[in-house]
């Protein structure tokens, strides 16, 4: 069922900036959301588990848990098994104390079998890269997912690399060391419930979760797997012009100098991601239901240049975001400017945060 198209900036509602914690390293920036309130009447992250591998498009889900589960968009698992590793195309509830069929695409194409799930350790999932998810989701509906959706894609999807051939995991262990340190560049701030990204200067995902515990404890995989490994493969595929800014160190004459210098250039850092932000929190993006439990609602979200879900609570407030830019593959790079980091409200979200000290 088709529903009233909804700006961006309203499925943000009740959510705020941390402007203070800004993140930026390469040319990925990192713009933390918070809120003083979480959701916390959903299952937690590690009680929505993988049950049983049963065919190349379908995985058995389990919420363990007394409350509602969510199964994220983008959820994927890649092991050293003999076994096709898979992803999930949507984000899916799941009733307390329930299983569910979900449907799943492939990620390689020459390794046949099914997982044993015993021997898959449930807290090492990964989320897909959001050009993944895009092209995953396009290619599929809630209800039916093709094994071999994202092969084509694969095949082209880094220079050097066929992850048709060789599987997703082949791009993982070549850039082992650089995603590590990648990570490690970037932490979860307070109240953390989810993230803004820009790659080469654009927005490419927003992502939002129910519970800080969740945001904390998918960190490494949203950071590292998703958002990092894109990252690189822009820098492979196309480079990445990075403009850090600067202070002009001719005017800085005294400590007061460069204290007053340095919080101009932050500012103007933080004034130009409102910028770039503000034009897209206005977009109108159509939504569609997809499912309903209880108080629970999960809908599809999708324009011209963003696509993805999000999870309400009630009438107005989204607890769960996945929302990624539709067509990020083949973009031509943009400078852009890299700065190191040195019960719920309905107000209207916008772009603000703690002032720069």
């Amino acid at each position: 069922m088709s529903l009233e198209p909804i700006q961006i900036q309203e499925i943000l509602n009740g959510y705020i900036v941390d402007r203070k914690n800004i993140q930026s390293v390469g040319n990925m920036t990192v713009i933390p959301i918070i809120s003083e309130v979480e959701f916390t009447n959903v299952a937690d992250v590690n009680d929505v588990t993988l049950k049983k591998d049963h065919h190349y498009n379908r995985l058995e889900f389990s919420n363990a848990s007394g409350n509602i589960g969510i199964v994220m968009q983008g959820w994927t698992i890649m092991t050293e098994q003999a076994a096709q590793d898979r992803t999930l195309p949507y984000a899916h509830l799941i009733k307390a104390a329930n299983s569910k069929l979900i449907p799943a695409n492939c990620i390689q194409s020459r390794q046949g079998g099914l997982h044993n799930v015993a021997a898959f350790e449930q807290e090492n999932f990964m989320i897909l890269p959001p050009s993944l998810r895009s092209i995953a989701f396009k290619k599929s509906t809630i209800r039916e997912a093709e094994t071999g959706a994202l092969w084509e894609s694969l095949h082209t999807w880094v220079n050097g690399i066929d992850c048709k051939a060789d599987g997703l995991k082949h791009f993982y262990s070549k850039f082992e060391s650089k995603l590590n340190e990648f990570v490690a560049q970037f932490e979860p701030v307070d109240n953390q419930l989810g993230a803004i990204v820009l790659i080469n200067n654009e927005v490419i995902s927003i992502d939002i979760v129910p519970k800080y515990d969740t945001w904390k404890k998918m960190w490494k995989t949203i950071i590292r797997d998703s958002y990092g490994s894109e990252a690189l493969r822009i820098i492979e595929n196309e480079g990445a012009n990075i403009d850090t800014p600067s202070i002009q160190t001719s005017k800085i004459k005294s400590f007061a100098d460069l204290k007053t210098n340095y919080k101009k250039m932050k500012s103007d850092f933080y004034d130009d991601l409102q910028g770039k932000f503000g034009k897209i929190a206005q977009t109108n993006i159509g939504q569609q239901l997809l499912e309903k439990v209880d108080e629970l609602t999960n809908i599809k979200f999708e324009c011209t240049d963003f696509i993805g879900q999000g999870i309400m609570h009630g009438n107005s407030h989204f607890i769960y975001v996945s929302l990624v830019r539709s067509n990020m593959i083949g973009k031509k790079t943009e400078k852009m400017k890299s700065l190191r980091n040195d019960p719920y409200s309905n107000s209207t979200f916008f772009f603000r945060g703690v002032d720069v000290d």
